[in-house]
């Protein structure tokens, strides 16, 4: 049994001879017989070209905080539209964002970009030039982008490559990742305070940053233990690293400030972006 209707399947058929696959992110692909093509959607529900209604629970993985079409989103950026999309200065908008994020949030400044990716990267490349160090910390199981850099470990990443738990590998995740950036990743076990006091006094002096995800988000929700993000807090400030929140999954999600707010610890930068534009292109670096 297919889940494609006829419209759907001839439309998924045009769809791979123009994109790879037919789809623009590879989660999307459920099999040439049950990859969707979704026409509209409206609050908690899509529906494919055939007209069959679907209850989204991915909610095009996590933005759609609000439901599909929203009504008072969609009005207030016809709006802001009619005025322009685009300007070479700030405009009173971002002045607004920027100011309810760091109300909401507690940081200090907001830099505004288009995406999670874009927000994460440039977390890295701050840490970087804040401590003058190259390495940093990412966790397994763990997604901060589509860069390089974060490629290694994720939640699609072969187990086998991972390595011994006390021992784990750092290995990208695809074809095409330079080996020699691996050199600069430390990829370790989620939710281990031995690994990760180890690898700290072994080159804490080295690590511009750790980046976590305060709840692994795509491997269903996995909560920190009881501790772990305080003793990241507390090394980070033992070895000078700087410890990146990346909320793009939980900020303004588990609470009004996000994992901040949740679990009472502060980060020296915090990545958004998801549930920030329900939808729309919009992400943001917060910090001090």
């Amino acid at each position: 049994m297919t889940l494609q209707g006829p419209k759907t399947h001839e439309l998924f058929a045009k769809a791979r001879q123009y994109i790879p696959h037919g789809v623009n992110s590879n989660f999307r692909y459920w099999g040439d017989d049950d990859t969707l093509i979704i026409e509209r959607g409206q609050g908690a529900y899509v529906w494919d070209a055939d007209g069959k209604r679907y209850i989204d629970y991915r909610l095009a993985f996590g933005p759609i905080i609000l439901g599909h079409a929203d009504p008072r989103v969609t009005q207030r950026v016809q709006q802001a539209i009619e005025k322009g999309t685009l300007f070479a200065w700030t405009t009173p908008l971002e002045i607004q964002v920027a100011e309810r994020i760091c109300r909401m949030t507690g940081v200090e400044k907001v830099r505004l970009t288009n995406t999670g990716t874009e927000a994460t990267f440039h977390a890295l490349r701050i840490a970087r030039a804040y401590t003058g160090r190259e390495k940093f910390i990412k966790f397994e199981g763990q997604y901060h982008g589509m860069i390089d850099y974060f490629m290694f470990g994720t939640a699609s990443s072969s187990e086998k490559h991972l390595g011994p738990r006390d021992d784990p590998r750092t290995e990208p995740m695809s074809l095409g990742i330079p080996q020699g950036i691996g050199d600069y990743v430390l990829n370790l076990p989620f939710n281990d305070f031995e690994i990760l006091e180890e690898t700290m006094a072994k080159h804490g002096e080295e690590i511009a940053a750790i980046f976590v995800e305060p709840i692994l988000g795509n491997a269903a929700g996995i909560l920190p233990k009881p501790g772990f993000l305080e003793k990241i807090r507390e090394l980070c400030d033992k070895y000078g690293a700087v410890l990146v929140f990346d909320e793009v999954k939980t900020g303004f999600r588990i609470a009004n400030g996000g994992a901040q707010e949740y679990f009472g610890i502060r980060a020296d930068l915090v990545t958004y972006a998801k549930s920030l534009g329900n939808g729309f292109p919009i992400a943001a670096i917060g910090g001090r």
